[in-house]
């Protein structure tokens, strides 16, 4: 992640992605509003994909540019099989 953020001319958003893994990964319990607020969008994300997993849904029209991806799509519907 921290090198497609570099790819990506956003290498101060490292410091965002390092944080979120800390906080994220029970090594620490939120200690500002913003830990707050990345450890929220984690678990909303995480209802999110739960709820698309348990009730199969297939995955609407590209957004983005990385939805388009034909090989991200096929691996990522390989896992989701694998899941359940």
């Amino acid at each position: 992640m921290a090198a497609a953020l570099t790819k990506a001319g956003l290498p101060d958003e490292e410091q965002w992605l390092d944080r979120l893994l800390v906080v994220t990964s029970g090594q620490t319990c939120p200690t500002s509003p913003d830990d707050s607020r990345l450890a929220h969008l984690v678990g909303m994300f995480g209802v999110l994909n739960e709820c698309g997993i348990a009730y199969q849904i297939i995955p609407d029209g590209a957004h983005d540019p990385v939805n388009k991806n034909a090989q991200l799509k096929r691996v990522h519907h390989r896992r989701r099989a694998q899941t359940g």
